[in-house]
């Protein structure tokens, strides 16, 4: 026990750090969605503005992003499927045919089985050309018990300033917003430890505050027990042996 709250004390640590070092950007970033005008503004509302005097916000940004994303929606999420499979090298009739069936199981897959990744990935796209990027987390959902493909939105990939690539970053952290009943199930599943997580933590974040006052929406619930719990999904290089803990099967 004492090894893990050492463990999880330097994480968080480093995670607020990488926080603190991107707030210009994020503080920008936040600015910015003020410039796609999907907020109805009145004089009234208007700092700075007074009464009876008009205001007309033209919707370039936004028009460019939509026209964009339709563009890359229909080349990367056709109806079809997306996977192409292709043979590199010499070929045979039996090596075509199983890049064959593997193109066709895949698109399968992503058009019937996870029925999510169409629309997730066509709001990635969104965020991608709004952002400059977009970042897709592929992994096994401990609960449904398949492999999916989600967008992680640039606000929820936390990582420090100063890295050139994610390959050489100290950290990457993956933010993850779980009600109370979300988290129970995950560890009812075995992904997370069982232990009490306790009474959930109003987080202060320039995006998700701006995304909640354009989109108007409550930013927090009003029931204590409903709010979200902010969960920090970090890669890091960490020493087990150093700090008192062993891998399966390693002699102490």
């Amino acid at each position: 026990d004492a090894a893990l709250q050492s463990l999880s004390s330097e994480v968080i640590e480093g995670v607020e750090a990488d926080i603190l070092s991107r707030t210009p950007f994020m503080q920008n970033y936040a600015e910015g969605l003020d410039l796609l005008g999907l907020k109805i503004e009145t004089a009234a509302n208007v700092r700075g503005q007074k009464r009876n005097i008009s205001r007309v916000g033209h919707p370039l940004l936004l028009e460019a992003v939509v026209k964009s994303q339709s563009l890359a929606r229909g080349e990367i999420l056709p109806a079809a499927g997306p996977c192409k499979a292709q043979v590199v090298g010499d070929t045979t009739d039996e090596l075509d045919q199983l890049a064959e069936d593997f193109e066709s199981d895949f698109n399968y897959y992503l058009t019937q089985i996870d029925k999510g990744f169409y629309p997730d990935t066509d709001r990635g796209l969104f965020t991608c050309y709004f952002g400059g990027n977009l970042f897709k987390k592929v992994y096994v959902d401990p609960l449904r018990e398949i492999p999916i493909s989600r967008s992680v939105q640039v606000e929820d990939l936390i990582v420090s300033q100063d890295a050139t690539d994610l390959y050489t970053a100290l950290r990457v952290t993956h933010r993850v917003f779980m009600t109370p009943s979300l988290i129970k199930r995950m560890q009812l599943a075995g992904a997370y430890r069982d232990i009490d997580i306790g009474v959930a933590q109003t987080i202060n974040d320039p995006v998700k505050t701006k995304k909640n006052e354009v989109l108007g929406v409550q930013p927090q619930s009003t029931r204590q027990q409903d709010q979200e719990h902010t969960i920090y999904e970090t890669y890091l290089d960490w020493s087990f042996v150093d700090n008192g803990l062993r891998e399966n099967d390693q002699k102490p």
